[in-house]
């Protein structure tokens, strides 16, 4: 039976996820002329010159945290996870289809916003990149990924401690490989936050559709082990 807590918290979700979306959106409406016309807002200029001014081991150790967020790293977890959800989980197959959309799904727009506002790296960059500076995929794709183990470790039936140490671990990767952007001028601060918000808002979008699936056909998110469908 469905827990009793996700009707409760599903127009919450509804909510957080309404607000996302409009907040990233009037983000997009405000700096987007900006951005298509190659211009460096004042904010990237700021957080630049704080990024230089940091010690070379802080340096180097978020260029070495950036490799965590990079495709090849993602995409071979992103297919562990969705076979552990598959083979041997107890929790519904919907996790896996939702989770598949969520990766799938915030690569494709991450890609297509990069296509249309087609914003050149920054001048000095030394590191990788190859692909247009606006928003950072990285950050969009470390959002998606580690914002839906913090979702799937909050519905679980682990212990508090496990709970709190798993999530503060994922929160703590989403803000350093957000932040690693930065260092070596991989990316424009403004392509950070944008990441962010195409993350967090799909993110959303992908375990509210998925809470309504299982409410409407009155599944729980945890699953009997002899439970054979999802």
């Amino acid at each position: 039976m469905l827990r009793e807590s996700t009707s409760k918290t599903f127009p919450i979700l509804a909510i957080i996820t309404i607000l996302l979306t409009v907040s990233t959106l009037s983000f997009y409406f405000l700096v987007g002329n900006e951005v298509l016309n190659e211009k460096t807002l004042y904010i990237d200029q700021v957080i630049f010159d704080w990024a230089t001014a940091m010690p070379d081991w802080v340096k180097q150790t978020m260029l070495w945290v950036t490799k965590v967020g990079s495709v090849p790293v993602l995409t071979a977890t992103s297919l562990l996870l969705m076979g552990y959800f598959l083979f041997f989980s107890s929790y519904s197959k919907w996790f896996a289809a939702y989770f598949a959309v969520n990766m799938i799904g915030v690569s494709g727009i991450t890609k297509l916003l990069k296509i249309f506002y087609n914003r050149p790296r920054p001048d000095e960059t030394e590191f990788g990149g190859t692909s247009a500076s606006f928003p950072s995929g990285h950050t969009s794709g470390a959002v998606a990924f580690f914002g839906f183990i913090i979702y799937i470790v909050l519905v679980s039936n682990l212990s508090s401690t496990a709970k709190w140490t798993i999530n503060i671990v994922s929160s703590f990767m989403i803000v350093a490989i957000s932040i690693s952007r930065v260092f070596g001028h991989i990316h424009y601060p403004t392509d950070v936050i944008a990441g962010l918000g195409i993350g967090f808002s799909w993110l959303f979008l992908s375990i509210l559709a998925l809470e309504m699936t299982l409410m409407r056909q009155g599944k729980s998110h945890i699953v009997k082990q002899d439970k054979v469908q999802a």
